[in-house]
């Protein structure tokens, strides 16, 4: 039998790591991919590639230090979807009375970001879609108006006219 292939785990190349180093001090994209040895023609674009190839590599890292899906839920996101507030009520200096709410405000930043990271959310719509009325051009000659027109009387149409 042949053996099934393995899939071989690359690290970051220098450029990469220096990248990605410069980033992190925050250098903007242009200025990290120059100083990191990039191609100066389009450094927006070689830094926006190398950002890409990084980013699809990014859940193997996570998972080499243990950040598992199964650990990230049960560990961060179930704590932050029961988180509370707790209000304190002083008067004259002293603590009257203490309440505790829902973080709601907390518990939508955890879903949205856990969302995102899935991917569950619908894509957004790159096209925009107009929904403006086109203009329409109809060709048709004016009548001709003259001086005489406006002297002409108007007689309205009756049955004897018609004859």
């Amino acid at each position: 039998m042949c053996q099934p292939k393995t899939k071989k785990k690359k690290s970051l190349s220098p450029k990469q790591k220096a990248l990605m180093r410069l980033l992190a001090q925050g250098s903007d994209r242009k200025t990290a991919a120059l100083l990191a040895g990039y191609s100066s023609k389009n450094p927006h674009q070689s830094a926006y590639q190398a950002l890409k190839h990084l980013g699809n590599s990014f859940p193997e890292l996570l998972d080499k230090h243990g950040l598992t899906d199964s650990h990230l839920i049960e560990k961060h996101l179930k704590p932050l979807l029961k988180a509370r507030r707790t209000k304190h009520f002083a008067h004259n200096g002293k603590v009257k009375s203490v309440r505790h709410y829902a973080d709601n405000d907390t518990r939508i930043a955890a879903l949205d970001m856990t969302f995102r990271l899935k991917g569950t959310y619908a894509p957004l719509k790159t096209q925009n879609e107009s929904r403006a009325v086109d203009v329409i051009v109809v060709d048709i000659p004016r009548p001709i108006h003259t001086p005489d027109d406006d002297d002409a009387e108007i007689v309205p149409p009756t049955a004897s006219n018609n004859k």
